[in-house]
């Protein structure tokens, strides 16, 4: 399952997983805080990361300026 969809907007799931890293998070905190599966939540920040929208640090992650940009201007 993608998490960006071919005409540039955000799946449900990656919207929410952008939402969650407002603040920097770790995988279990965001799975636990969206009551998402950690597979699905690893997939979501897996494609988000190579999209440049996130990024993280040791095992914190959080949004980039184009994730929170990209998530404002998501419908």
């Amino acid at each position: 399952m993608a998490c960006i969809r071919p005409d540039g907007t955000l799946e449900p799931a990656a919207r929410g997983v952008l939402k969650a890293l407002a603040l920097p998070q770790t995988v279990e905190e965001i799975s636990r805080q969206l009551r998402m599966p950690v597979y699905r939540v690893r997939m979501s920040l897996r494609e988000l990361s190579e999209a440049g929208l996130v990024v993280g640090e040791a095992e914190h992650y959080h949004a980039t300026d184009a994730g929170r940009i990209r998530l404002a201007q998501d419908p």
